[in-house]
């Protein structure tokens, strides 16, 4: 008898209506042809076959293909190398040959095994979940039904891992580009950690999943949905902000060893940055770059790099925005009667949000508390 569309069924049914979409949004904005749209491809890829592997097991349907049914063969241990690949791309920095290793077991356990050897899992693990080998029950079961329901755990340990190097990766493309940029698209960021916290979200619904039906030793379909309908959400998320972004490469790190600026000229220069940026308000160009300073102070960029980051302890982001949090000071203290954006942008900011984190890094306060205190 035929499932009935119910709406569970109907939720992953647009789950992958949509997925189709966020696929062939990235190929019309020709954002596959770049590296970090190669590696989103292969994420949403892999995002829609298991949204379709979870319709199909619904449904009374039998692809007829073991492979498909991914789940089971540990096909979430693709996922962290794509999404960690897919920042690496971003950061400009090409994966070495090793990195590629990550994907062999997804290769080896969740592809060649299930297509060379056909189905060896017992008829409880397919149709009661994948750790009722662990149960009470004197089911025989083979060595290989045991690795693949241990393997059923670790794939969502292995996710864990690759969460964990993604959040460092993150962490470090920010900072350089807070070396060599006065602004930074701060919303671009802030969609890529709410992708991280989405792939976050579904590993804790994961373990949640795993400790009801390891502990209570019952499995029903919907309980599947405890990590499906976050990994859908996950997907509307990124279709609408992350497909179509060119993001800023970050400029290649200084090696101060072979930037060539003797200590004892350091504090000159220290002199002379602040004289050029104050003298020629350097801080309202929106934009401005660490090379553009260096340009102008006659320095090539690993010792401006050099000169802000070790004998001024700061970034050249941050450098820069504290004059521009100071001259908003001024404007506000002036002229009550402008509004904030207006501020911000007359301070070199180039939007409200960058110019509210800014204003409450450097001086605790928001400027709209800031300017209520001044009036």
């Amino acid at each position: 008898m035929a499932q009935s569309l119910d709406i569970w069924s109907l939720l992953i049914i647009i789950s992958i209506a949509h997925s189709l979409f966020v696929i062939n949004l990235i190929i019309a904005k020709k954002n596959h042809k770049s590296g970090e749209g190669k590696w989103l491809l292969g994420l949403m890829a892999v995002l829609l076959w298991m949204q379709m592997e979870f319709l199909a097991i619904r449904w009374p349907y039998d692809v007829g293909v073991m492979a498909f049914y991914g789940t089971r063969f540990g096909s979430w241990m693709v996922i962290g190398p794509l999404f960690l690949g897919y920042i690496m791309s971003i950061t400009g920095k090409k994966p070495a040959r090793a990195y590629f290793g990550w994907f062999a077991p997804f290769i080896i356990f969740s592809l060649l095994v299930p297509i060379l050897f056909g189905d060896f899992l017992s008829f409880r693990q397919v149709h009661y979940g994948m750790l009722t080998p662990f149960d009470n029950r004197p089911d025989e079961i083979s060595w290989i039904q045991y690795f693949y329901s241990s393997l059923f755990i670790f794939q969502f340990l292995y996710l864990l891992y690759f969460l964990v190097r993604s959040r460092s990766a993150l962490a470090e493309y920010q900072l350089q580009l807070e070396k060599t940029q006065s602004s930074i698209n701060e919303s671009d960021i802030r969609w890529l950690r709410i992708m991280w916290l989405g792939l976050v979200l579904i590993w804790v619904f994961a373990m949640i999943f795993l400790v009801l039906l390891f502990y209570t030793e019952i499995y029903r379909r919907h309980m599947d949905y405890l990590y499906v309908l976050p990994s859908s959400i996950l997907i509307y998320l990124v279709s609408y902000r992350i497909a179509g972004v060119r993001w800023e490469r970050p400029a290649a790190a200084a090696k101060y060893e072979k930037s060539g600026l003797k200590p004892e000229e350091a504090d000159k220069y220290k002199e002379q940055i602040h004289k050029v940026i104050m003298d020629q308000q350097l801080y309202l160009v929106k934009g401005l770059k660490l090379q553009d300073l260096a340009e102008k102070l006659d320095l090539n960029t690993h010792q401006l790099s050099q000169l802000i980051n070790q004998y001024l302890n700061t970034t050249f982001f941050d450098l820069i925005n504290a004059y521009r949090v100071r001259e908003a000071k001024e404007r506000i203290q002036n002229n009550p009667q402008y509004t904030l954006l207006q501020i911000a942008y007359d301070s070199g900011f180039n939007n409200k949000t960058s110019f509210v984190n800014a204003f409450k890094r450097f001086e605790g306060t928001t400027p709209s508390r800031y300017m209520r205190n001044t009036a």
